[in-house]
């Protein structure tokens, strides 16, 4: 066989062979880089679209909060409570509600996304008192006549709400709008936030409900996901919220649950968020999975699950692969046609390598003869440095997640990169070749032609946006990084843009500008040396300046002279340590306006990172209006206080002096009664008769009212006390009565407390008596005696099987003098209740009770437990 035969053939097999080996090396490292960043690149797009379906809920917990701070709200629970009237304004429960069903149209009319706000009581089954809705065709916001209201008592978040403390929030899971008990279709997925409304005696009144409406997020959800990709969305026990097959949908609204455990049994929703990413199977398919979890108002937790087929995330890798077998098919081909053509002229430099290897037998590898001198070394180290330099820019170009787009100086496209690729949807083969202009949006061609001329001049430009046109005509908005390429020997040869897509950024820059004018607070953004870099329009009408003359400027120019020696220290200390905080916390803090005047404000500073460094947003508030109001509420309460002691002192002196004369009263009576009973006619010992119950029942309403008197005023300290003890003390001082009678009294454990002995004896005796006192004729009195601990306090119950009372009476029965029975049937002076409430008050407590008529009655009332401090 020939040298050129051999040649012919060793170029061919080797032609073959490096491109084969090149191929699978290139495919392993391509599949081993790919594959992480593509799975990175699923898992950061599934976390903002949870962030995104967040973000859709953001802000309910603080509106549902402010709907139930408004005096509306507080102005109906008083009229409710005071017979449809309130005492303090004179409006009536019904123009509350109108007040009430106004702020609640604004609220939905500048919130599209809440479909329902109501307010509910817990009276009637939990009926609706205003409800506003935009369930109408139209969607628009109307309120909802009150003979169609509905009772509401028995859904879950009513329960769950009215448990809650006053100040939180109730926040559901999302599910199906239901009316009438029945899922109202078309289905509108809902979430739900509510508080809970309470009387000023901490009694609950109701609770304050919004709706919101998930299909506005769900549909962005489904626009915004990866293409190739499938979306799930699922609450905390996995049942579908999303799904590609609607009818899994919600599933379980209608009994027949679907969850994401049962078609990937290994996937793990994290409960504490965050997100992950894996390779899994779903059904007979090998995917990449993304899952991402968030709170929706702080509440209960939703994950976003993403999942793309393994063979498209690796689909890049392995197109290149096939490119690169069918480049060795080629190159094979080539070299043997051009093996026979250059076999001759090679084949002199080929035999004296090939001498000079065989020269150089010794045992030793020989490598390629980079080292020769002549035409054959210097072609082994320009093909050595070539093909390292050409892998090493290729597997860089391939793994950019930018689009790399190579030109000639006239505008033909020449490199084109995967991620070019993905960014405008055509492939290598349909771009390289092609005019840079079919990029460019119709009728701005002229710009194209500006940047080559720039390119052709020798220049390049940084951080420019463009608009580009995508295959199916998408406009793209793009950050281009375009250079010079030069060839070795100095010459432009063409152009390379680097290209990104900041459309969405842009859009949040527009948002973020947005937000940041539309503020009702002063806001101002400062770099880390003090120099104002933006300010919105409160700043301005805060301060009397325009916008352009603060800008540049120090910040420290709006601070007074007096604070000025002290900002630089403050700002240098955030800087060094930069979090969400308040600015100067624990001192007045006052800006100085353009007229030289100063108004008091607080300030909350929080970092900013940016790419040109650390940023300071400050939020400024003007609290002068808000200093003038706590004073003026300072002095009303400083007053209040000398007016209720006042009279306190006044009932105390009027009830300890009147005790004495109606002694006397009392007594000679009785002595008249018995002396000359029989002596006088019967009418006249009738008399007498009345002036001495009358004096005695005026005595038990001196003591009673000189008792109640003395439970602000000469109280002792609170000190541990143990509840059996006390519990067992009333009982034999009410022996008698409870003998009479045949009551039972039971009791179970009972905690020691925090509390004034004397007075826990008499409110226990209160509610004893008054079991034993209204208990019913047809059975013996069962008194049960009970507590149990709710954080730092001691719920007690003191409940019986008497009469009962009337539901409509919650409030008149722990006033004075209230009674709701008449004198002949029962007796007693109306003020044991009283009594019993401001004990209780006055021991930081609250009373209340639950009864039904003809079935008993359990008073209930809280007091500290033991170690959580002295209230006396």
């Amino acid at each position: 066989m020939t040298l050129v035969t051999r040649l012919t053939g060793a170029m061919v097999g080797l032609a073959a062979l490096t491109a084969g080996l090149i191929g699978i090396f290139v495919y392993r490292d391509l599949e081993e880089t790919v594959l992480p960043v593509e799975m990175r690149r699923l898992e950061g797009d599934t976390r903002l679209l949870a962030d995104h379906l967040a973000d859709h809920a953001e802000g309910a917990r603080a509106d549902v909060l402010s709907l139930r701070g408004s005096a509306s709200v507080d102005g109906l629970v008083r009229a409710r409570r005071s017979g449809g009237r309130d005492p303090v304004t004179g409006l009536t429960d019904k123009q509350y509600e109108d007040q009430f069903a106004q702020l609640l149209s604004a609220v939905l009319a500048a919130k599209p996304a809440y479909v329902k706000a109501r307010l509910i009581g817990l009276d009637d089954g939990g009926r609706e008192i205003v409800r506003v809705d935009r369930l109408t065709g139209d969607g628009s916001v109307r309120r909802v006549a009150r003979d169609k209201l509905q009772r509401k008592g028995v859904r879950d978040f009513v329960g769950e709400t009215v448990r809650l403390m006053p100040g939180e929030v109730y926040v559901s899971d999302i599910d199906l709008n239901v009316e009438q008990g029945r899922v109202v279709l078309p289905a509108m997925p809902v979430l739900r936030t509510a508080t809970p409304v309470h009387a000023a005696d901490g009694t609950p009144f109701g609770l304050v409900i919004l709706n919101i409406d998930m299909r506005p997020a769900f549909r962005e959800l489904r626009q915004r996901r990866l293409p190739q990709t499938q979306l799930f969305v699922v609450n905390g026990r996995g049942d579908y919220l999303l799904h590609p097959a609607p009818q899994n949908e919600f599933a379980f609204e209608f009994g027949r649950p679907r969850r994401v455990q049962e078609d990937i049994p290994d996937l793990n929703i994290d409960p504490e968020g965050g997100a992950a990413t894996s390779i899994t199977t779903l059904g007979d398919r090998r995917i990449g999975l993304a899952i991402a979890s968030v709170p929706l108002a702080e509440g209960p937790r939703i994950s976003v699950i993403q999942a793309q087929r393994y063979a498209h995330i690796v689909g890049a890798v392995r197109a290149i692969r096939d490119s690169a077998l069918l480049a060795g098919v080629v190159a094979a081909l080539i070299a043997g046609i051009a093996g026979v053509i250059l076999a001759r002229s090679l084949a002199r430099p080929i035999i004296q390598m090939t001498n000079a290897v065989t020269a150089l037998q010794s045992g030793r590898a020989v490598t390629l003869p980079v080292d020769t001198a002549g035409e054959v070394g210097v072609l082994a180290r320009a093909f050595q440095h070539y093909a390292l330099r050409e892998r090493m820019f290729g597997a860089a170009l391939d793994s950019s997640e930018d689009a790399v787009i190579a030109t000639t100086l006239d505008g033909v496209i020449t490199g084109w990169n995967p991620a070019a690729e993905r960014l405008y949807g055509y492939t290598a083969e349909e771009a390289i070749g092609a005019p840079a202009r079919m990029l460019i949006e119709p009728g701005n061609e002229t710009s194209l032609e500006r940047n080559l001329k720039r390119i052709r001049d020798g220049h390049g430009f940084q951080d420019m946006d463009v608009v580009h046109v995508a295959k199916d005509g998408t406009r793209l908005l793009l950050e281009a990084r375009v250079s010079a390429i030069r060839g070795p020997a100095g010459e432009l040869i063409g152009s390379l843009g680097i290209l990104s897509d900041v459309a969405e950024k842009r859009q949040l820059e527009a948002k973020f500008r947005l937000a940041f004018e539309a503020s009702p607070s002063g806001m101002i953004m400062v770099d880390a040396g003090g120099v104002i870099a933006l300010v919105n329009h409160q700043v301005e009408r805060m301060f009397g300046y325009r916008a352009d003359e603060l800008v540049g400027r120090p910040v420290h120019g709006l601070v007074p002279v007096r604070f000025r020696e002290t900002h630089p220290l403050d700002l240098q200390a955030f800087t060094a340590a930069p979090s969400a905080r308040a600015m100067g916390e624990g001192r007045d803090l006052f800006g100085l306006r353009r007229d030289g005047s100063e108004f008091p404000i607080e300030i909350t500073l929080q970092p900013v990172e940016t790419a040109a460094g650390l940023l300071v947003l400050g939020v400024i508030l003007d609290i002068t209006e808000r200093r003038k109001a706590a004073a003026a509420l300072a002095a009303k309460t400083r007053e209040l206080e000398r007016s209720n002691a006042e009279l306190e002192q006044f009932a105390y002196v009027a009830s300890h002096d009147l005790r004495e004369p109606l002694r006397m009263v009392a007594s000679y009576t009785e002595l008249l009664a018995e002396r000359y009973r029989g002596s006088l006619d019967e009418r006249a010992d009738k008399y007498i008769g009345y002036i001495v119950d009358g004096a005695k029942r005026m005595q038990r309403l001196v003591s009673d009212l000189l008792t109640l008197s003395r439970v602000g005023t000469q109280g002792k300290a609170f000190e541990p006390t143990d509840t059996a003890a006390v519990v067992r003390r009333v009982c034999r001082s009410l022996g008698d009565a409870i003998r009479r009678q045949h009551a039972q009294i039971e009791h179970g454990d009972l905690p020691v407390v925090q509390a004034d002995e004397g007075q826990l004896g008499q409110l226990l005796q209160n509610l004893i008596g008054n079991a034993l006192k209204f208990h019913a004729p047809d059975r013996a009195p069962r008194i049960t005696i009970g507590a149990v601990r709710d954080g730092a306090t001691w719920i007690f119950s003191v409940g019986d099987n008497g009469i009962g009372i009337d539901a409509q009476y919650s409030e008149r029965i722990f006033q004075m003098f209230q009674r709701l029975h008449a004198r002949d049937e029962y007796e007693g002076n109306g003020i044991g209740l009283a009594i019993a409430k401001k004990i209780v008050e006055r021991h930081g407590g609250t009373i209340r009770f639950d009864s039904r008529v003809g079935e008993g009655t359990t008073f209930y009332f809280t007091l500290l437990a033991h170690g959580t401090g002295d209230r006396s």
